[in-house]
């Protein structure tokens, strides 16, 4: 068997006050990622070069031996590529949010879209109103959703400068506006801002009425060269800017039915479909709900996940995989909401490893394995992903 690396997104924590000071991962139910701590190496790990983590993509990049600020720049892209958009030199990129605004102002910043007939016609209706006014310029314009409030937009031509500041939709008070910084992107912003608000008077009645774009990438010579097919592997994830990723470096994308990239998202199913290539190639196994619940400030939920992916870990194990590695990328405060750089705990089993005496999975206990002090990077060489 190839070894698993499993991926518990936002799973790492600050000190919870309803939990008398402890994290979610100290008091969460979760026996099979305490065995794999029991059984192997531990640490708390940083990116190379002692940088605290604070996104999956920067944790994933460091993990497959790439530079995680590099990575961080690409970030839309990844997501247009794990939406199998046709993305082309000097296309700009945007990720965006499903949302919901009144008169100009965001009331619901991640709408979830599930159903299938509504999801089809938002997106139909968004590509109708960016496609006439992006034509206005003599640019062409797509809109692709993705995974629940996921969406992706694309504008491909002259005069689109990327010099230009974006909502942020996790602040309440940002404007639902882009500015452009200079007049060379006056175009980009011009073409943004009137999909915005032309989107949010046509859609006025429905639950998603606005698409908001909070970060952007351009496909440049940089992206071509850094990241192309240099390895081999299996991904499982329901995210596209996890697939995209994998898929940029040679993974194979493995789709599981019921991954939801949610609470709810069918963690054995996945967990068998990772053993499952395990057999053949290494696999990453991502699992975004944590990070889910941490963002929407629900403790209740962000336990339940904790225990969701302890059941993903418990069918690798049944099903025979020997060498597991699990990790949170990165940390997401339940409190705040919002990502936290902090060394992340780890845990690695297999490989005839002498334990090294850590019998808990969590932030605390994991900063007395041996591992501590060592980079994301050092364990995807030991467990034969990272090239670098």
């Amino acid at each position: 068997m190839n070894p698993v690396i499993v991926i518990g997104d936002g799973m790492a924590d600050l000190p919870v006050k309803k939990l008398g000071g402890k994290t979610p991962l100290e008091i969460a139910k979760k026996p099979n990622m305490d065995y794999i701590a029991k059984r192997g190496l531990t640490g708390l790990l940083t990116l190379t070069g002692g940088v605290n983590p604070g996104s999956t993509v920067e944790a994933l990049a460091d993990l497959l031996g790439f530079d995680p600020h590099t990575a961080r720049l690409y970030r839309a892209l990844f997501e247009a590529f794990g939406l199998e958009m046709k993305v082309k030199p000097g296309d700009l990129v945007f990720r965006c949010n499903l949302a919901k605004a009144i008169k100009g102002k965001l009331v619901a910043s991640r709408v979830r879209l599930r159903n299938s007939g509504k999801r089809d016609f938002i997106e139909k209706s968004a590509n109708e109103v960016l496609r006439e006014i992006a034509g206005l310029y003599g640019v062409c314009g797509e809109v692709k959703l993705g995974t629940d409030f996921r969406c992706t937009i694309l504008l491909r031509g002259l005069n689109l400068g990327s010099n230009i500041l974006l909502p942020d939709p996790l602040t309440p008070s940002s404007p639902l506006a882009v500015k452009p910084l200079h007049r060379n992107s006056k175009v980009t912003a011009s073409i943004l801002n009137s999909f915005i608000n032309t989107l949010e008077r046509e859609l006025e009645e429905e639950e998603v009425n606005v698409i908001v774009p909070w970060c952007f990438s351009t496909y440049d010579d940089k992206f071509k060269l850094t990241f192309r097919g240099k390895l081999k592997g299996a991904c499982v994830a329901a995210v596209e800017v996890v697939k995209g990723f994998c898929k940029c470096l040679g993974f194979k994308a493995v789709s599981v039915k019921g991954a939801t990239g949610y609470v709810d998202t069918d963690y054995i199913a996945k967990a068998k479909a990772a053993a499952k290539e395990a057999s053949k190639l290494p696999v990453l196994l991502h699992f975004e709900a944590p990070d889910e619940a941490s963002h929407e400030k629900s403790l209740s939920l962000k336990l339940e996940a904790i225990r969701g992916v302890d059941n993903a870990v418990g069918t690798l194990i049944d099903e025979g995989c020997e060498t597991i590695v699990l990790m949170a990328d990165h940390a997401t405060s339940v409190e705040t909401g919002l990502h936290v750089r902090t060394p992340v705990p780890a845990a690695f089993t297999g490989l005839d490893l002498k334990p090294d005496n850590v019998n808990f999975f969590s932030e605390n206990t994991t900063r007395k394995g041996c591992l501590t002090g060592r980079f994301i990077r050092d364990l995807g060489r030991i467990a034969g992903f990272a090239t670098n």
